[in-house]
């Protein structure tokens, strides 16, 4: 028979095993193909995000580069218009104070051969072949004036630029990097000049538009008016070629591609590193801003009205963004013209390394199925294998019920009467089995009972010694009941046993009740009434119909403990239901410490209490039932007086004040178990040396979240 038993087990074995691993294979294939299918997806899609992000991060990096540089050319102008305030300052100092100076001989600045960076003198007509005596004494005081020229002009070394004073007499006195040349030994009218006539208008500081110099060159002029005394005078001024603003322009700006140019506040070109379409510098008086490419003329308009910002726009037949910032020291816009493909290579290139790790991945996924694929036939083979040793161990277990049934009659014959035959094999085996268990219980009866009053003796004793450690026996000790709150309590008794007493469970799916109580008196009276305590309040809320009723459940408890309350103790007790589906809190308080509530964002708070009667201290007392609505992150800490009344050696009390301002400077990131450690701990430290004269107990519960 056990030959039968072992070939047929083994074949049936086999077979099954054979089944279940072709069905694994099967689906392992299947989730295989639908998991690269979905990383495919997801892929294309994750990339696309990649490359749309990449693309608006480089906009935003040529924003940032042109409101840099337009900055950068700023504050160069502020330089240059300082040095211009300084200029006409100074000329106006001379003019309007003649006795602090001594006048200059002006004849050597009127001679053939200066030189560049030397200052020089023109005079216009009217005074070229003949001056009054007051005029040359006005020149000869004004000629004070070459010392700032000459400072000016250095501070810009060696870029073509030329500084001076125009007259409102006539005459004009300059240094620049050219010199003298025989063709301006002639008569030379600098108030007929495009920056002299816009800085006399304007009576103020002002950039000149472009003009053509006295040899040929696009010019522009910073220019200022200066006085003799509150009169007009005359315009000093700073002028630079527009090469030399050029070299501003695109010193350290433009990248290869990229194309720089800057408008002027009344929307001309003034400066530009292209001379096409609309960024072609003219002297005309054309303004972007007049466009007939609506485009263009909005866009400009947002430049000169001072707005920074990237657009795209069509130029010289190419796809550029343009981005422009203000300079707010000359009311000027600069603007950079980028490549789109410029952007769009940068969004490509981190979309084609995204895509492929991605793909890396996906060839990694494929190589591990394979290495599973071999692992599992590997282990199929070793457990075939075992399957053959089991199958003979499995065939020895089909025969044990006869051997162990042998053996238990065997050591009951010799006298264990507490053997139990434990067979179950629901066939005659185990009927035969039950009835010696029978046999058994009958002879142990007769023996039970001389042994009973040795026994009660023994209970009493016990009972007793367990009454002093039953209050710490009943205490929950697994506090991760449920994801939706982080809850924790602790109970550290003091040397005499009390009658504190925490407790916690989940009524139904949604319904946490939390509970914290102390009993009055002390020693193991105190203990064995807060079982009874807590004993009839479980049995009552666990028999409501309404768990969101917890005020019916105290009362009958309260009614419970004064029917049978010889001794005159009473608990208070603090019971609430909180709805995790929902944050309501449901609670009522029978003489105990009002718990502190923390609001996200806030300080601990007494929670609102409406005061109720102990309980066990009067019979059909009506409780109040009050509720809250809980937040995500709000916290709730229950206490006993053992925190509160805790004494240092001179006898002062820890406080709730105390309590309440430690919880409060607490991170409100600390978990429950780490508010209950802190406020131990300060506890103990204020505590010192003295000796805990009561239970410790806390419990506090956060309420993380609903669904």
């Amino acid at each position: 028979m056990r030959k039968k038993i072992l070939i047929l087990l083994l074949a049936s074995l086999c077979l099954s095993f054979m089944i279940l691993s072709g069905v694994g294979i099967g689906i392992r294939s299947i989730m295989q193909d639908s998991l690269l299918n979905l990383g495919e997806q997801f892929g294309e899609k994750t990339s696309e995000y990649v490359w749309s992000k990449s693309r608006e991060q480089t906009m935003k990096s040529v924003e940032s580069l042109t409101v840099a540089r337009a900055s950068q050319i700023n504050s160069e102008m502020e330089d240059l218009t300082e040095d211009l305030r300084i200029l006409a300052n100074a000329m106006t100092r001379i003019l309007s104070h003649p006795n602090d100076y001594v006048p200059r001989n002006f004849d050597r600045l009127l001679s053939n051969d200066v030189d560049k960076d030397k200052p020089f003198i023109l005079l216009s007509e009217e005074i070229f072949y003949g001056r009054s005596p007051a005029l040359e004494s006005e020149m000869a005081l004004a000629t004070n004036i070459e010392d700032w020229l000459t400072n000016v002009h250095q501070t810009y070394g060696s870029s073509d630029n030329a500084c001076y004073i125009a007259s409102k007499n006539g005459y004009f006195i300059c240094i620049d990097t050219i010199g003298i040349d025989e063709k301006l030994h002639k008569p030379f009218e600098a108030r007929e000049r495009l920056w002299y006539k816009e800085a006399q208008k304007a009576n103020k500081i002002i950039f000149s538009n472009i003009y053509i110099d006295e040899n040929g060159n696009k010019a522009i002029t910073c220019a200022a008016p200066y006085y003799d005394g509150n009169d007009f005078a005359g315009v000093a001024g700073i002028g630079c070629n527009i090469s030399t603003w050029y070299d501003l322009l695109v010193k350290n700006t433009v990248k290869e591609g990229r194309i720089c140019f800057i408008l002027n506040a009344e929307g001309k070109v003034i400066l530009s590193t292209e001379q096409k379409d609309f960024l072609k510098i003219t002297v005309e008086d054309t303004h972007l801003t007049e466009s007939k490419d609506e485009k263009i003329a909005a866009l400009a308009k947002k430049m000169t009205d001072g707005m920074i910002g990237v657009e795209e726009i069509d130029f010289a037949g190419k796809k550029f963004y343009i981005s422009f910032a203000p300079m707010t020291a000359t009311g000027w816009s600069l603007g950079i013209l980028t490549p789109t493909a410029e952007v769009v290579e940068t969004a490509n290139n981190t979309k084609k390394y995204f895509l492929e790790q991605f793909h890396t991945l996906e060839q990694k996924i494929e190589d591990e199925s394979s290495r599973l694929s071999l692992i599992g036939a590997i282990l199929l083979l070793i457990t075939l294998a075992l399957l053959v040793v089991e199958s003979n161990h499995l065939t020895k277990k089909f025969l044990k019920p006869i051997s162990e049934l042998t053996d238990g009659v065997k050591e009951i014959s010799a006298g264990n009467l507490d053997k139990k035959l434990e067979i179950k094999t629901g066939d005659e085996l185990q009927t035969l089995a039950e009835n010696f268990n029978t046999m058994t219980d009958e002879l142990k009866t007769q023996m039970a009972d001389l042994e009973k009053v040795t026994a009660e003796k023994e209970r009493i004793a016990t009972e007793l010694d367990v009454a002093t450690r039953i209050q710490m026996s009943m205490l929950p000790k697994i506090f991760s009941i449920d994801e939706r709150v982080d809850l924790f309590a602790t109970m550290t008794p003091a040397k005499e046993v009390g009658g504190d007493l925490y407790d916690f469970y989940k009524l139904d799916e949604n319904h946490l009740l939390i509970t914290i109580a102390d009993v009055s008196g002390k020693g193991v009276p105190a203990a064995l009434f807060m079982v009874a305590a807590i004993t009839n309040m479980r049995n009552l809320i666990a028999a409501l119909k309404n768990p969101d009723d917890l005020k019916s459940a105290i009362e009958n408890t309260n009614d419970r403990l004064c029917a049978n309350n010889d001794g005159g103790l009473f608990v208070t007790a603090f019971s609430g239901i909180l709805d995790l589906s929902t944050g309501i809190f449901r609670y009522v308080n029978a003489g105990h410490n009002p718990p502190l509530i923390r609001r996200r964002g806030k300080s601990f708070d007494e929670l609102p209490m409406e005061l109720n009667f102990v309980l066990g201290g009067w019979e059909d007392w009506q409780y109040v039932q009050q509720e809250i609505q809980l937040e995500p992150g709000d916290t709730i800490f229950l206490y006993t007086d053992g925190v509160t009344e805790a004494a240092d050696t001179t006898g002062k009390l820890y406080s709730l004040e105390r309590l309440q301002k430690f919880l409060s400077e607490l991170d409100q990131k600390k978990s429950a178990e780490e508010i209950l450690s802190a406020v131990y701990n300060s506890v103990q430290n204020f505590s010192t040396d003295a000796e805990q004269s009561d239970d410790i107990t806390m419990l506090a519960v956060k309420f993380e979240r609903s669904f």
